[in-house]
């Protein structure tokens, strides 16, 4: 592997990892403004938001022929 083969995976795992981050991070925020009766068009764009990460995430896992799936532990059986 070349040092930009190397480059290019390092700077795929970062964006990787930030965005899993922001899927957490919004992924709690949604739960926190459902259980404290947030408005629907509040609760509307932390889904589009997390949605919005979900696909960039799908995105650069398909590069490298991947493929990741998230869900939460309420709905984990």
């Amino acid at each position: 592997m070349e040092e930009n083969d190397l480059n290019q995976l390092h700077e795929w795992g970062l964006r990787v990892s930030r965005l899993l981050e922001l899927i957490a991070l919004t992924n709690r925020t949604l739960h926190l403004h459902q259980e404290e009766g947030g408005s629907d068009a509040q609760i509307n764009d932390y889904k589009f938001l997390l949605s919005q990460h979900q696909s960039e995430l799908d995105d650069l896992m398909r590069n490298y022929g991947l493929r990741v799936q998230i869900s939460s532990l309420e709905s984990a059986a």
